[in-house]
């Protein structure tokens, strides 16, 4: 995965709505990763505190096609 967009540090932004406008459609999958969709993937995750990232993340997985995705946190705020 890389980002497509830039987005301002999650951390800096209090309000959950905005945290979302913020993430949406930041990630894509890199073109040249190959990758069998079949495979379990995990998304590993720093913090979790909205859950907004890691969540980010799994849509462009499974729009990807990947069936199996997960995350993992390191630590919940």
């Amino acid at each position: 995965m890389q980002r497509k967009k830039e987005t301002k540090p999650q951390a800096e932004i209090k309000e959950r709505k905005k945290r979302y406008l913020n993430i949406r459609g930041a990630f894509l999958l890199n073109p040249k990763t190959k990758v069998d969709k079949e495979k379990t993937i995990i998304v590993v995750d720093d913090v979790l505190t909205t859950g907004l990232t890691a969540l980010e993340a799994v849509k462009t997985l499974k729009k990807e096609g990947f069936e199996k995705v997960f995350v993992l946190a390191l630590a919940k705020a």
